[in-house]
């Protein structure tokens, strides 16, 4: 677990200090304009997505804008939001199950 954090922490890190890739930025927006059918899968996930649409004032063709609105998303822009967003030193941490720090002690939160 010990590992995992400190993996997770290095490359919250990383993104912060150097930014994204041009290729993480167009893997990403492949990733959710191909989830979009999935998000509609069901009823409730029609409702939540309508629900978060009206939230956030997006439109109910929000879905049929999503494709052209992440194309319009620049690298830069990408970045400058990473490095606002992402501290790694403001993270929460979960963990679910039983754990054992270093030294083998049972920790309880």
């Amino acid at each position: 677990m010990d590992r995992a954090i400190a993996s997770v922490d290095e490359e919250l890190t990383q993104v912060r200090r150097d930014g994204i890739t041009a290729k993480e930025l167009d893997d990403s927006r492949h990733y959710l304009i191909g989830s979009i059918p999935r998000a509609l899968e069901t009823n409730a996930a029609i409702a939540n997505f309508i629900q978060t649409g009206e939230f956030f004032d997006l439109g109910l063709d929000y879905d049929v804008r999503l494709p052209e609105l992440l194309s319009a998303v620049t690298l830069e822009q990408a970045n400058a939001a990473a490095r606002r967003a992402v501290d790694p030193e403001r993270a929460t941490i979960v963990i679910a199950g039983p754990y054992r720090d270093e030294s083998g002690n049972r920790v309880v939160g």
